[in-house]
């Protein structure tokens, strides 16, 4: 799994919040006068939201409300005196008596508050910090419970306001943040589109904090993650609600320094791939990477271990380990160069330290077909396998003193 790099990142953030803050902001409204309505308030039927309002109103009843209204037509065209009359039904308290109507109300007007400044800080909450962003509204408001977070989904819903979803991914698509998915740097997820506007590759959004445990954090950019239909799929991801403690966000980080593809040969020849995991035993990136058992689980065995660790969840071994062919090929480059290019490297020798870094990178970036340093791993497949393959070479089959300019390279010294 690789990090996601973006580069200006806070105009990145300006230009997230400008596209979709006036369609969130709408939402959050028609819910606040819903909630207003059902707390007994007087009803503005001239509002810029009240239409939408009416719909948000309808919804809470059908989904808490006893009192039978056989025509939501009537419920729509007369609304002032239908909401009365829910509210005077003697279940109304009893039906509501799970929906902190009033707490639900101070916290999204305090959303909206200032200009929305905490709405905007919520919708580009660092990812590190998104769950505890999330805990900390709903506990500072005592909102708890699945029946408020079904309140909280008719303002925070991601399938159901297009005008809010398609923004957001007309950002992401315009952006194109990363070319390959940061789960796996397998699958090609880069926006492309026809001279004519048909789409003709694109990713799927992956919520990493599940839509339906925190609605609050749908609409959030550092939840929403550029990936593949596989990565996102149920084969993989799936429904599975991932957490902090055993999986990473791939805009706090990645597994580059932590584990590494290496070949097992007979000879010059690749006859299988390993996966070696560096990270310390007992430490958090090595439960994000493996999960509790901190082993590889990449199979459903009945105990949920395959759910947890993305190394795990999105199968990186098995996709892997079939990879002989690519190994192969980046071995047999190197074979060449290492044996074929000594003048070259004497030339190298010869070059200052910034000049001998840009040309050896330079020829990995045309013979490798892809780029040494990590943070430019996600504009191309496969290319921390790649790396890995290169690494092992030159750290543990090729100790050639001339070959040290290269190591010195691999360990970040030169």
């Amino acid at each position: 799994m690789i990090k996601i790099e973006i580069e200006n990142i806070e105009d990145k953030k300006d230009e997230y919040i400008s596209k979709i803050i006036d369609p969130v902001k709408s939402r959050i409204s028609a819910l606040i006068l819903s909630i207003d309505h059902l707390l007994g308030n007087s009803v503005d039927v001239n509002h810029v939201d009240f239409n939408a309002c009416r719909t948000v109103t309808k919804l809470i009843c059908k989904e808490f409300s006893s009192l039978k209204i056989n025509d939501y037509k009537t419920f729509l065209n007369d609304y002032e005196n239908t909401v009365k009359q829910i509210i005077s039904d003697p279940n109304f308290g009893n039906d509501f008596r799970n929906i902190k109507l009033k707490d639900l109300l101070l916290f999204l007007n305090y959303l909206m508050e200032n200009d929305a400044f905490e709405l905007k800080e919520l919708l580009v909450c660092n990812a590190s910090e998104l769950k505890t962003k999330n805990d900390d509204f709903l506990s500072d408001y005592n909102i708890d419970g699945n029946e408020n977070k079904k309140v909280l989904k008719l303002a925070f819903n991601y399938e159901k306001y297009d005008n809010v979803t398609k923004e957001i991914k007309d950002f992401f698509r315009s952006n194109n943040f990363i070319d390959y998915c940061p789960y796996c740097n397998y699958t090609k997820v880069r926006f492309i589109k026809t001279d004519g506007g048909r789409t003709a590759s694109t990713h799927q959004l992956d919520h990493f904090f599940d839509k339906a445990s925190f609605p609050l954090l749908c609409y959030s950019f550092f939840n929403l993650i550029p990936s593949d239909s596989t990565c996102n799929g149920s084969s993989n991801k799936g429904k599975i609600e991932f957490t902090d403690e055993f999986h990473l966000n791939p805009y706090t980080g990645g597994f580059c320094e932590f584990m590494a593809f290496k070949p097992n040969l007979v000879g010059t020849k690749v006859e299988n791939i390993e996966l070696e995991i560096l990270a310390p035993l007992g430490s958090l990136i090595r439960k994000q990477m493996l999960g509790s058992t901190e082993q590889l689980n990449e199979d459903n065995k009945g105990d949920k271990e395959h759910e947890q660790g993305n190394i795990n969840v999105f199968t990186l071994f098995s996709k892997y380990k079939e990879e002989i062919e690519v190994a192969q090929n980046v071995l047999d480059t190197i074979y060449r160069a290492d044996s074929g290019l000594k003048p070259l490297k004497k030339f190298l020798n010869l070059m200052p330290e910034i000049n001998k870094k840009e040309t050896y990178k330079s020829w990995y970036k045309d013979s490798i077909n892809t780029y040494f340093d990590d943070k430019f791993f996600g504009k191309e497949g496969k290319s921390k396998f790649k790396r890995d393959i290169h690494d092992y070479y030159y750290l543990t089959l090729n100790n050639k003193r001339r070959n040290k300019y290269v190591r010195d390279l691999i360990k970040g010294e030169l």
